[in-house]
């Protein structure tokens, strides 16, 4: 037997509505801001008789495309189930997903100076009117595409006992995984090496290669009316795509201090190594060696040198975990169809077996900012550099211990 499925239509997700809070939010005219430090004045409690002072502050306005229309995409399927040997239900099926309207964030009131920095990094100034700090603009694109290949082997031992195993493998691009709720965040925190208003179509930050999934479930008769059931789950995937961006330093001029991707120096001679206070370290070549150790433990950045690294270009370890659960049901006396359930449900039970087994590693935010850029030496053009030892990933303290749940359910029909 053999089943052909597929479809297509225009799909949203949930509506994001404090995109559109933003605008309502930060109108420019709403509240001006007072920058007052060291004030000469104490405390004053009374609402109706505050000081006056300081100087005013410009404020963001945040903008929004007349015609801009909420995320959508144009989606389709074809799939294929076919009944192999055994009873086996084997099925293949292809995703592929357009985007129609996504989201893009520009800065109006950037300019870009003509200048560039080392690797064509674009540089700007934030002075298109000196009323405003950002001036952040969202409306839409169509830039940006998803898809996924999937294999499935399923079968069903009799009614209450199942067999799963399956491969995904995708992709997924966009020039904004638009993961915040702030138009400001939205646009600064989008990793850039050129263009900030016109990002480049890059890898997203939900773009997951490979994901193998297998489960089994049995349930065995070992008591009259009293049925015991094992089930385990097993899933693996490859790890999140992330950023490198320099520590907090503003590279291109648009005031935003944490979308700068880095640019991955080819060799120590395109760079001066500095300590935290921007002083130039008297043995360059041990520095060196710890930065460049560093760039060569990470693909996604050693495959880029003498250039800016991409956004997403590096990737997080692959996550595999193991879940098992044990439920027991127990006849009550007397009352038909009535009975006690006693479950026991096991997470991460690699790590119950060994525990160097199970660990979850992640980047935070996606985001690692594993050196900073003090400046550029004046005299040879140079990156002065500051970099320090320390682990590329985070150890998830809960998702890699494991866990244990007993439960009891009264069940009746």
């Amino acid at each position: 037997t053999t089943q052909v499925r597929g479809g297509i239509g225009i799909f949203s997700g949930r509506t994001p509505y404090v995109w559109i809070s933003n605008q309502y939010s930060n109108t420019g005219l709403e509240f001006i801001r007072l920058d007052i430090r060291n004030p000469g004045f104490a405390f004053v409690p009374d609402a109706n008789n505050q000081p006056e002072g300081g100087t005013l502050g410009t404020s963001e306005v945040d903008l929004i495309d007349e015609s801009f229309t909420y995320p959508q995409v144009l989606r389709t399927n074809l799939a294929v189930d076919h009944e192999l040997p055994w009873g086996v239900i084997g099925t293949v099926e292809f995703l592929y997903s357009k985007n129609v309207n996504e989201i893009k964030y520009q800065n109006l009131n950037l300019r870009k100076t003509g200048a560039t920095a080392v690797g064509g990094r674009v540089l700007y100034a934030r002075d298109v009117s000196s009323k405003f700090t950002d001036v952040i603009y969202l409306t839409n694109t169509n830039k940006g595409y998803q898809y996924s290949l999937s294999l499935q082997l399923q079968k069903n031992f009799n009614k209450q006992s199942w067999a799963n195993l399956s491969y995904t493998y995708g992709q997924a691009k966009d020039i904004n995984s638009g993961n915040s709720s702030q138009a400001a965040s939205n646009f600064a925190y989008n990793p850039i090496r050129f263009d900030v208003n016109e990002p480049e179509l890059t890898w997203s930050q939900y773009d997951v290669r490979h994901r193998l999934s297998a489960a089994v479930s049995y349930t065995f008769h070992f008591l009259k009316n009293a049925p015991t059931s094992f089930g385990l789950f097993y899933g693996a995937r490859s790890g999140r795509p992330y950023s490198t961006t320099y520590n907090y330093y503003d590279a291109n001029g648009d005031r935003s201090s944490g979308n700068d991707l880095v640019y991955v120096p080819a060799s120590l001679n395109e760079v001066i190594m500095v300590d935290s206070k921007g002083v130039v370290l008297a043995d360059q070549n041990a520095a060196w060696n710890l930065l460049n150790a560093y760039i060569e433990g990470d693909p996604g950045l050693s495959k880029y040198r003498g250039q800016i690294v991409p956004r997403n270009s590096s990737r997080e370890p692959w996550n595999h975990s193991l879940d098992a659960r044990l439920a027991q049901d127990i006849p009550v006396p007397g009352l038909k169809e009535h009975r006690l359930q006693v479950t026991l449900d096991i997470v991460n039970v690699l790590n119950l077996l060994n525990r160097e087994w199970g660990k979850y590693q992640y980047v935070s935010n996606q985001n690692d900012t594993p050196w900073t850029l003090t400046g550029v030496d004046a005299a040879t053009g140079k990156q002065k550099v500051s970099f320090s030892p320390r682990n590329r990933f985070v150890l998830s303290q809960l998702g890699t211990r494991w866990q244990m749940q007993l439960g009891l359910r009264y069940l009746f029909n």
